[in-house]
């Protein structure tokens, strides 16, 4: 009996090992596992971010050609000069108009109103006040 004990222990303690070496292999394949689930969905995110970029550069690369075929338009640039730039070409006899300023009116008080003294500025009280702390200026 003792034969058949010793190798029922033996069998009883490889089947241990071999369920122990079984639970780490899990583990380990689920770390590996989500650390890879983890990346794909970085990467993911990323190709979003990145094709959201394409677009918005296409679209700014369709406006750019809309204005380059707008601006090799010799009609197009000669106006732009014309109205934009005040420009004149060869030969042209520009006109320039001259606004004659309006007539000023000044206002004459009456001649029986008080003249009002001016006072004078911040600054100047304050120096009069500072240069000459007894109450009188030079």
């Amino acid at each position: 009996m003792s034969r058949q004990l010793l190798p029922q222990r033996q069998l009883s303690l490889v089947r241990q090992v071999v369920i122990a070496l079984s639970i780490f292999a899990c583990l380990v394949f689920l770390i590996s596992y989500s650390g890879r689930v983890v990346l794909v969905e970085k990467a993911e995110t990323d190709l979003q971010a990145w094709q959201h970029q394409i677009e918005v550069e296409q679209t700014r690369q369709a406006e750019i050609r809309l204005w380059l075929s707008q601006v090799d338009n010799p009609a197009t640039v000669e106006a732009f000069a014309r109205e934009e730039m005040n420009w004149a070409r060869p030969g042209d006899r520009p006109v320039v108009l001259i606004e004659q300023p309006a007539a000023v009116t000044q206002k004459t008080p009456p001649a029986d109103a008080p003249m009002e003294t001016p006072t004078p500025a911040n600054w100047q009280l304050w120096w009069d006040l500072l240069a000459h702390p007894q109450g009188g200026a030079p």
